[in-house]
């Protein structure tokens, strides 16, 4: 088995195969090799030096290019490699006449040499520095720019206490899918049932590896490698599982849509004009017979010995935002909110005892974490400042940042067109302070306790708009906010919420990541629906929407109930025609109001439509937009409609000819009823 590069958790499945005895069992016996500057990959599984071998995402190249490679297992599921850049490069065109530190194969085949050149980057444009695969020439800023895996450099960076931006090619459409196993038809022709139960064996050891980082990382640091440290292999392998998405894909699977966009990127770049059938590329590409599914086993949580000891003498004290909601909050010296349930799956799941400390303020919070007065603050997102005294899990909950104004302010696209007269409040001590501080120094933020205070500080005109995540200040206007306050923008950084766990106890941030992993995706499922208004058709996800969703809902509800009114005021007017003119006004006035109190919240309904169609969506998710957009403006026509009625009635209605598309009448109709009628059958 002939490795991509050296040995590191990159090939952990590989050495837990070996030593838990799983390539053993199916008879086989491997030796892995380790990468070396004068190996070709690629030609070394042909040649027969090698019966397998492990690729990036540019074999699908070496297919393009006619070499019989049949691909029998994928791994990584999202992009690794990226471009780390000094903190003042946020622009790949601000690279040009700079120094970048890549291999050139990297810069020329890869998804990273494709995305500088789509974007206007020749060759000529920067000097190419050769790869030494550290950091040192990137933090003594030698360098502007170096290719890296995600899984590595930014340990190394974020140890050394340097700033950086990733630019990922994945934001540009670009999609790479690396750590890929492989074999030849030859070989693979020859030995169907070998290939068979050497990929089965390899999953198994990867599920194995995930399950048990801390013994795998002690393997490969004692038997294998010292190259890097076990805090930087521990990293490495969080961070590969999550690049693995075990909560969707099974190890290992081969998905052909993920293959295919690979190759279009490949195609255009290296056959621009050549007419290649991908699809039938790919078929010769993929061992469709061994898409073997091993089934994650991280729902089920495995604790070493020690970890199982730790617990059972351990009570974990915690401290929680007293007033975040949906996420979490204080009730009665008892935590509730999505964290809350989060951690009784947790809890449950790893037979841990916990103690709630309770605190008065966010910042009281962190400084109980600071003075070890919690282990673990069960919310918060990871910042150069924190990390001084917090170590981190992956992110489990992940959720878009907004501004909230009063709806008489236009919706703002671009921040940095904001003054100082336009005063934004945030809560003191959440983490986005220092990414907007730096983003946007033009803004005048000012500090307030909480989102109830904020937000009533926006209401009362104290401040232009409050600043807090689409979750809770959208389950804030529908509580207490309707008509009064909207949604006027949204940032393009999204709030990354993981564990804090105080960085004196490591075993802790391993039990707790193992925690994460075993919240099964229909559990995190029901956490959503139960705090926030989601409703789910047939699976799929209305995440985008659920505040329009919930806020459409609400506005039906007062068109009903004051429609009734409506009626009833009609049937009083027929008894008691004595007072019809008295009454006629009262309904006039009441009719004015109604039309002022919709509007209100259904201008904010069509805003956020818009501001989500400024994002990126699917075709999906596009025409739930649309729906709720043709909701929306039919609502308004009943008011209007309402409003003529009233116009006839006192003989001041004016007839008048427009033209109109039939079309659009039947395609209204159509998103009214073709629900209704799908559900009847």
């Amino acid at each position: 088995m002939q490795l991509e590069w050296k040995h590191q958790f990159e090939f952990a499945g590989l050495y837990a195969a070996i030593e838990k005895g799983y390539y053993k069992a199916v008879g086989l016996d491997v030796q892995l090799k380790e990468y070396h500057a004068s190996v070709n990959i690629v030609k070394d599984v042909m040649a027969e030096k090698s019966d397998f071998g492990m690729a990036s995402s540019s074999l699908i190249l070496d297919k393009l290019r006619g070499e019989d490679v049949v691909l029998v297992a994928s791994y990584f599921k999202q992009n690794v490699l990226v471009l780390i850049t000094q903190k003042n490069i946020k622009k790949i065109q601000q690279l040009k006449g700079k120094k970048i530190m890549a291999l050139p194969y990297e810069l020329k085949h890869t998804s990273l040499g494709i995305m500088l050149e789509q974007n206007g980057l020749k060759t000529r444009d920067y000097t190419l520095v050769k790869d030494d695969f550290g950091v040192d020439k990137f933090v003594t800023k030698k360098v502007d720019a170096m290719s890296a895996f995600i899984t590595s450099q930014p340990y190394l960076l974020d140890k050394a206490g340097i700033e950086y931006n990733i630019i990922n090619p994945a934001k540009f459409g670009l999609f790479s899918y690396d750590l890929k196993l492989f074999t030849s038809q030859k070989f693979r022709n020859k030995n169907p049932q070998l290939v068979e139960n050497f990929v089965k064996a390899t999953n198994e050891g990867w599920a194995y590896a995930f399950a048990h980082k801390r013994e795998i990382v002690n393997l490969i640091y004692n038997k294998y490698s010292q190259k890097k440290s076990k805090d930087a292999l521990m990293y490495e392998a969080i961070e590969t599982q999550r690049l693995f998405k075990t909560n969707i894909f099974a190890i290992g699977a081969i998905v052909p849509e993920l293959i295919y966009l690979n190759a279009q990127i490949y195609a255009k770049s290296e056959f621009s004009g050549t007419k290649i059938d991908l699809l039938k590329l790919i078929d010769s590409y993929t061992d469709k017979p061994l898409m073997q599914e091993v089934k994650p086993r991280f729902y089920s949580v495995k604790l070493t010995k020690k970890e199982k000891e730790y617990l059972k003498n351990k009570v974990v004290k915690f401290c929680i935002d007293p007033a975040w909601m949906p996420f979490e909050a204080l009730r009665d010296n008892h935590a509730v909110g999505m964290s809350a349930d989060y951690f009784k799956i947790i809890k449950k799941n790893l037979n841990m005892t916990m103690k709630l400390i309770p605190t008065d303020s966010w910042s009281q919070s962190l400084e109980y974490a600071r003075e070890r007065k919690c282990d673990i603050i069960t919310l918060a997102m990871k910042t150069p400042k924190r990390s001084k005294y917090l170590n981190f899990t992956s992110a489990y909950l992940s959720i878009p940042l907004v501004v909230i104004t009063k709806p008489n302010v236009s919706f703002i696209a671009d921040f940095s067109t904001l003054t100082k007269k336009e005063t934004l409040a945030i809560p003191k001590d959440y983490a986005y302070t220092e990414f907007l501080k730096k983003k946007y120094p033009n803004l005048k933020l000012v500090f307030v306790k909480n989102i109830k205070d904020g937000l009533e500080k926006v209401r009362k005109g104290k401040v232009f708009g409050y600043i807090g995540s689409l979750a809770t200040t959208g389950y804030m206007l529908q509580k207490n906010y309707i008509g009064e306050l909207k949604i006027a923008g949204k940032f393009n950084k999204k709030w990354n919420l993981s564990i804090g766990i105080r960085n004196d106890d490591r075993t802790l941030l391993h039990i707790l990541e193992k925690g994460i992993l075993s919240v099964t995706p229909n559990e995190k499922k029901d956490i959503l629906n139960r705090w926030i208004a989601v409703n789910y058709e047939k699976e799929k996800d209305y995440k985008l929407v659920f505040e329009v969703t919930g806020i459409a809902f609400f506005i039906i509800f007062i068109i009903v109930f004051w429609n009734r009114k409506l009626s009833k005021l009609n049937q009083n007017l027929r008894v008691a025609k004595e007072k019809s003119e008295e009454l006629h006004q009262e309904k006039s006035n009441f009719l004015a109001n109604m039309s002022h109190e919709i509007r209100t919240p259904m201008n904010s309904i069509l805003g956020t439509a818009y501001l989500l169609k400024e994002t990126t969506l699917n075709e999906t998710q596009k025409k739930y937009i649309k729906k709720i957009e043709n909701a929306t403006n039919n609502l308004l026509q009943l008011i209007n409609d309402i409003l003529d009625l009233s116009k006839l009635e006192a003989k001041k209605a004016k007839l008048s000819q427009e033209n109109f598309s039939l079309l659009e009448i039947f395609d209204a109709l159509n998103n009214m009823y073709n629900q209704k009628l799908y559900e009847k059958n």
